[in-house]
């Protein structure tokens, strides 16, 4: 299969090209699973060892936001669990810092 026939035809899963590293005219994005991706970031790890060049395969992943976060407890959080628990332990460092500033100036005094 050519590459301008694949740009006729629904997104193919593979392009069978003649040349390595060729670019199609028309690229087309495929969004894929989480899973699929982290299948793809395995297989090809480390690029220098396979000489894979992400720029020239299209290979590319957009940020996703975290909707859970790991708390150091090993406790899953939602977002607004975990702002509260920094917010917590932002204000305890406050207090802590004021407790030890007094207790320095009352040593100079």
């Amino acid at each position: 299969m050519s590459v301008s026939e694949a740009s006729s035809e629904s997104p193919p899963l593979s392009v069978e090209t003649s040349l390595p590293y060729s670019k199609p005219t028309n690229p087309c994005i495929q969004m894929v699973s989480k899973s699929v991706s982290e299948r793809l970031l395995g297989k090809f790890f480390d690029s220098y060892q396979f000489d894979f060049d992400f720029e020239q395969s299209s290979l590319w992943s957009p940020p996703i936001k975290r909707t859970v976060f790991l708390a150091s407890s090993g406790k899953i959080c939602s977002e607004a669990e975990m702002l509260r628990k920094l917010k917590k332990a932002n204000k305890a460092w406050k207090i802590k810092r004021l407790i030890i500033c007094f207790n320095i100036s009352c040593l100079f005094n």
